[in-house]
């Protein structure tokens, strides 16, 4: 386990060397927690999910429920953050994303009868099954269904790249994670997020974290946000990232210079003005989690800003150098010519003017 704050450990650790494809976690089938299809909003799941909390079940079910995030923890899952404080992300179409995600959960549980327990009860449910669910068929090898797995899912979460685990369901229909590369002792063990994290705007909205803090020191060369990017989304791998910025970028164009030049204009407050509420007295963790939001947003843009603002000037310079190069070999190439000619042209004048005075 790894402590965190609090007094309250969550994460795996290797206890030794371990190879390639090795065994890390074995979970009896019997533990695991079948859930509704993914093809079903996430909040069917959680309403399953809460049924055995209210009933008599295994002993280590409470002691697994106990070991997952809570409210308290704030961070590491989706949260049904206070509408009353989303207009400091000064981003609307998160905020709106936000918003919808939280209202298609509130009716659900107003339509849902059968759902034991309270509202916050319930957006807590259906957070943990967002952050914590995995994807195997259900028993009868028909539908994929969100599934929960106690102990695997301590490991906490990595980039695809950086993960080192994986999880499968063997042909005795227990579960295992194991090792996707070699890992040294006292190494941590971590699986890849189920839902892309490697934009602030998707790990915000996804887990409620912001890559790399809350402290505005911390946010020096910031990601941009995947609603930022062309096509972006907060749901799929963005196509394009900060590489199309350089030379040679695919969008190397003046109009996306605009596009990101009028994104930040339209920002009501400054980066500065923002490091300094980081740096004062923003006591409320929304408020400061969501100015962090904006101002690492801020710093991305401009960043982009910035360099594809040199790459169109550094594109431009070349095209007039090209141009001025293009203009001198000709002009190289003619006087050659003329060099060439002008002995044959003289010599040519003089037998001509010759023959001209033998005529006369």
């Amino acid at each position: 386990m790894i402590p965190r704050e609090g007094g309250r450990g969550r994460g795996l650790v290797a206890f030794r060397n371990m190879a390639k494809n090795q065994i890390a976690v074995q979970l009896p089938k019997s533990m695991a927690f079948q859930l509704a299809p993914v093809s079903k909003a996430l909040e069917e799941s959680a309403e399953m999910l809460l049924e055995p909390k209210h009933e008599n079940v295994a002993p280590w079910f409470q002691v697994w429920w106990e070991s997952l995030p809570t409210k308290a923890d704030f961070l590491w899952r989706r949260q049904p953050f206070p509408a009353d404080k989303l207009e400091l992300l000064q981003d609307g179409a998160l905020a709106s994303n936000l918003t919808k995600a939280l209202d298609y959960t509130r009716k659900y549980f107003q339509k849902a009868m059968t759902v034991k327990g309270t509202f916050e009860d319930f957006a807590e449910a259906a957070a943990l099954v967002n952050a914590y669910a995995f994807s195997f068929h259900d028993d009868q090898g028909l539908d994929v269904v969100r599934t929960m797995l106690p102990l695997i899912d301590l490991a906490n979460h990595a980039e695809a790249g950086e993960a080192t685990l994986a999880v499968m369901q063997g042909a005795d229909l227990n579960f295992y994670a194991y090792t996707t590369r070699d890992v040294a002792a006292g190494e941590e063990l971590t699986l890849p997020y189920p839902h892309p994290a490697s934009r602030p705007d998707q790990a915000l909205f996804h887990y409620g974290f912001l890559p790399g803090g809350v402290h505005a020191e911390l946010a020096a060369e910031p990601k941009l946000a995947a609603l930022d990017l062309p096509g972006g989304s907060l749901h799929e791998a963005p196509t394009f990232s900060e590489e199309d910025y350089l030379p040679l970028g695919r969008l190397q164009t003046q109009a996306e210079l605009d596009r990101l030049k009028a994104l930040l204009a339209a920002f009501p407050t400054s980066e500065a003005e923002d490091a300094r509420l980081l740096g004062g007295a923003l006591e409320d963790p929304h408020e400061r989690l969501f100015v962090a939001f904006r101002l690492q947003r801020k710093r991305a843009l401009a960043a982009a800003a910035a360099r594809l603002e040199i790459a169109l000037q550094e594109d431009a310079a070349l095209a007039e150098l090209e141009a001025l190069e293009g203009s001198g070999e000709e002009a190289a190439e003619l006087e050659a010519l003329i060099m060439e000619e002008a002995p044959i042209l003289a010599q040519g004048g003089e037998d001509g003017a010759a023959e001209s005075m033998d005529e006369l």
